[in-house]
């Protein structure tokens, strides 16, 4: 893996450490850091998705070609497809998420910075700067909490002791990651995924190491 710069990304952690610690607690500062796959502890997208694969398996040696006859639609059909075999997509009958969001899924080092603002970098290949909304998990006609980037629109606030941020992307996915640290140190990830081809949400778990380096 190559080596994550990071020259651009320290004044600007300086600046808002300096100017609002004061706003998160010990427990939501122990998450900022650097932080390095554990694989062995870790559960996967690719599993998920490998399991999802199986599913339709199933249902197609089930179904057969009498899927239009047994009167039961196909689990992995969407409005748009729903006239479409498998065969015939160009995506298959399980698509990988959007580029964006496998990044930020697969990623095997994180850098967090929690404060007034929340920096994430995912693997040096994608960095994100999200302002969490002060009262919580709160919607607004107005959009108002609401934090815009190219990947789309993210809610993201304090729960307790962990960071949630939720996410819809321009690719209609809903994407929430939910960091906390551990009593023994590490940090937890646990990804919900929703991927409107999938037409069902997954969850796994992700644990990182601290990473000093």
């Amino acid at each position: 893996m190559k080596a994550f710069k990071d020259n651009w990304f320290r004044p600007l952690v300086a600046f808002l450490f300096i100017a609002i610690a004061p706003y998160a607690g010990a427990e939501i500062d122990a998450i900022t850091g650097t932080w390095a796959l554990n694989e062995d502890a870790s559960d996967s997208l690719e599993k998920q998705m490998n399991d999802l694969k199986q599913e339709h398996r199933l249902f197609e040696s089930e179904h057969g070609d009498k899927e239009e006859d047994s009167g039961k639609p196909s689990p992995f059909d969407n409005n748009n497809l729903k006239n479409k075999k498998w065969a015939d997509r160009r995506s298959g009958p399980v698509p990988k998420p959007s580029i964006a969001v496998n990044r930020m899924v697969t990623a095997e080092l994180i850098k967090l910075y929690i404060s007034e603002r929340i920096v994430v970098a995912y693997d040096g290949k994608l960095r994100r700067l999200i302002n969490p909304n002060p009262l919580g998990r709160v919607h607004s006609a107005k959009g108002l909490g609401i934090s815009k980037d190219a990947i789309g629109e993210t809610l993201a606030y304090m729960d307790e002791d962990a960071v949630v941020i939720e996410t819809r992307t321009k690719s209609t996915e809903r994407l929430a990651e939910r960091f906390e640290v551990t009593p023994v140190d590490q940090l937890k990830v646990t990804t919900r995924l929703f991927n409107p081809d999938w037409r069902r949400e997954v969850e796994f778990v992700r644990v990182y190491d601290r990473n000093e380096n």
